[in-house]
């Protein structure tokens, strides 16, 4: 079962004087980038949030933001940093009187920054905490379950474009041999008709049309190409697969150029330019995959 690394989660919780609202949200990233915001009286509480996010969340650009209203008239009393607000006080003013307009307004503006208003230095409220790591639960539940949702649906599109691949390759099979025979036939009339029959060494001949038949020759690309995606099935069913098939995906590449580059015919190269289409489909989606 794979999981999309684009998630969501995002709940509402009111309980006691609290109401807690947490959501979760992430893009695709090689590795686990992970953003918190929470309330600054939990602002201690970062470093075990990373860890309890990083044992769930593997892969991806997560964004977490926790916020916290307190109703009834209950909050946290803040205190004001007088001293690094008269400093600004001062600054602000001394830019408006030099560009000539009016700071009367400015001590409300102030007020917003962060460290003017303060947190008093406490211990946060073991209660309220537990509301809030019960409500980050759920949100991330419900994260998983969106990523869960969303890789099924990948791995629907996925597995439809490696089997169109798979037909293609089929396709390919029958001028495995066939175009052998052609382009040994084609080489002995070309010769033909540059030199008189009597003067042809056939031991050369025979060696020179080995070589080419050799240089020609797809049956090993399309053995090689059916293993890979056969391992690309089987890594499908892993555990966070997604890098893993990003490298066998770069193998699948591989043995479609060279099969390209060796088919020199049109109606074969019609084949494998539909290949590369659709493997250029499953690049972007293993992308997504975490």
């Amino acid at each position: 079962m794979i999981q999309s690394m684009t998630g969501f989660g995002n709940v509402v919780k009111e309980t006691g004087d609290l109401i807690i609202r947490i959501e979760i949200k992430s893009l695709n990233s090689k590795h686990l980038d992970l953003n918190i915001r929470v309330p600054r009286q939990f602002s201690e509480k970062e470093i075990s949030l990373r860890s309890a996010i990083g044992q769930r969340v593997q892969r991806g650009k997560v964004n977490l933001s926790i916020d916290i209203e307190y109703t009834n008239g209950v909050q946290m009393k803040r205190t004001i940093n007088k001293p690094l607000l008269i400093s600004y006080l001062k600054e602000v003013q001394e830019a408006a009187r030099e560009a000539g307009v009016n700071a009367d307004n400015a001590l409300g503006s102030l007020l917003t920054i962060n460290d003017v208003l303060q947190m008093p230095a406490s211990e946060p409220d073991l209660q309220d905490w537990s509301a809030v790591d019960e409500a980050l639960q759920e949100a991330l539940n419900q994260f998983e379950t969106f990523r869960i949702n969303e890789g099924a649906t990948l791995e629907l599109e996925i597995r439809q474009y490696v089997k169109n691949i798979e037909l293609a390759l089929a396709r390919l099979q029958p001028w495995k041999e066939d175009r052998m025979v052609k382009v040994k036939q084609g080489m002995r009339d070309k010769l033909k008709e540059l030199i008189e029959e009597d003067h042809i060494d056939e031991n050369r001949l025979e060696q020179e049309l080995l070589y080419y038949a050799e240089k020609f020759d797809i049956s090993e690309e399309l053995v090689r190409l059916q293993s890979h995606i056969d391992l690309f099935y089987n890594t499908l069913d892993e555990v966070a697969p997604g890098k893993k098939l990003g490298f066998v995906v770069q193998e699948m590449g591989r043995e479609i150029n060279t099969t390209g580059s060796k088919s020199n015919d049109a109606e074969m190269q019609k084949e494998v330019v539909i290949m590369k289409e659709e493997l250029e489909k499953i690049k972007e989606q293993v992308f997504n995959i975490i």
